[in-house]
């Protein structure tokens, strides 16, 4: 994950942008229950940190922040673009979602999806940096 221009690693960003891809088929296709859904979101989010911090992935908030945004866009693209199946995959959002026409549910999804995945983004990415700072910061001595 080295791949990088203007000092970011755009296979990196890229990489966790594709758990976007991942989210929005599964929750459109197949449905993730509610209380369930963060549950799968925490996992792609201490997969990320992991990995971006393992891999010594320079700048990890831009990363992580740029990474979440795409991922936010990915899933709600996906499921805005396959609406009849979101629908029909997700009964427990129902009452949300019949009272709104497919236009407006669509703008929804997708604004959902980059709000989620900016503040998301940038949460995560406040984690990564503050434990990639830490394990830069030399060991006191004794």
């Amino acid at each position: 994950m080295t791949d990088t221009s203007a000092g970011l690693p755009w296979k990196a960003v890229g990489l966790i942008g594709l758990t976007g891809v991942v989210m929005g088929v599964v929750t459109a296709v197949v449905g993730i229950p509610p209380a369930l859904l963060p549950v799968c979101w925490l996992g792609f989010y201490v997969l990320w940190v992991v990995v971006v911090l393992r891999r010594s992935t320079p700048r990890p908030f831009v990363t992580l922040t740029l990474g979440s945004l795409l991922s936010g866009a990915f899933t709600g693209g996906i499921q805005s673009a396959l609406l009849t199946q979101f629908r029909a995959a997700n009964p427990w959002w129902a009452a949300e979602m019949d009272p709104v026409g497919d236009p407006e549910l669509v703008r929804a999804l997708l604004v959902q999806g980059l709000g989620a995945g900016l503040v998301f983004g940038l949460a995560v990415g406040g984690v990564a940096w503050a434990l990639a700072r830490r394990r830069a910061r030399p060991d006191p001595a004794p």
